[in-house]
């Protein structure tokens, strides 16, 4: 839109920075709660008229949860995890002082030396060439296997063929073919989910 001859001159644009913090920040919140307490794994058993146990659980309470990306979503999500008795860890690509909800501040470059401390990951890293399969299978892998991790980003910082359903260090939502929603309350499932595409952050 900034290309001369685009729009007539003197046009305002405007963005809706800010407008989203809350929003996603607790969609975030519930889909990592969803995933330490194994809730998709009963979602499914219940639709299938089935009873089960499937084990151990774990709780925000006294787990260490990473931050990566500590924009307003990020820092919104690491002080609603704070409250819930997490420690928290942020990551940034720039140093400075530790903003109020983390207990910990780290930049990128120093990334792998927290991970294999995490007990949650969540990632909100935006769309640059800097964040470009950002995280690796071998990244991955230094998480080690009774992790949750949640996401909200593009595509890109995953590497090609690494996308969370397929590490098999991640735990995550099943792929969208096995989605399923009870049919008794007519809901339909969003097309973003059911062509298995990722849905873009805000920042």
């Amino acid at each position: 839109y900034i290309v001369p001859g685009v729009l007539a001159k003197g046009t305002a644009l405007c963005n809706a920075t800010g407008a989203y913090n809350r929003a996603v920040s607790e969609h975030a919140v519930a889909l990592t709660l969803m995933l330490m307490k194994k809730l998709y794994l009963y979602r499914d058993a219940q639709h299938q008229a089935r009873w089960s146990d499937f084990g151990t659980v774990t709780s925000p309470v006294g787990a260490t949860v990473v931050v990566v990306g500590l924009g307003a979503i990020g820092l919104q999500y690491a002080r609603t995890l704070k409250a819930m008795g997490a420690t928290i860890i942020g990551v940034k690509r720039r140093a400075g002082a530790c903003p109020e909800g983390v207990d910990e501040l780290v930049t990128t470059d120093a990334l792998d030396t927290v991970l294999p401390r995490a007990d949650v990951v969540f990632s909100i890293l935006p769309n640059t060439k800097g964040t470009v399969h950002f995280y690796t299978e071998e990244r991955f892998r230094r998480r080690g296997r009774d992790r949750a991790g949640a996401a909200a980003r593009r595509p890109s910082p995953l590497a090609a063929g690494e996308h969370g359903h397929h590490a098999p260090h991640l735990r995550r939502l099943p792929p969208a073919p096995h989605l399923r929603v009870h049919r008794g309350h007519r809901l339909r499932e969003p097309d973003a989910l059911e062509k298995g595409r990722s849905v873009p952050e805000c920042d």
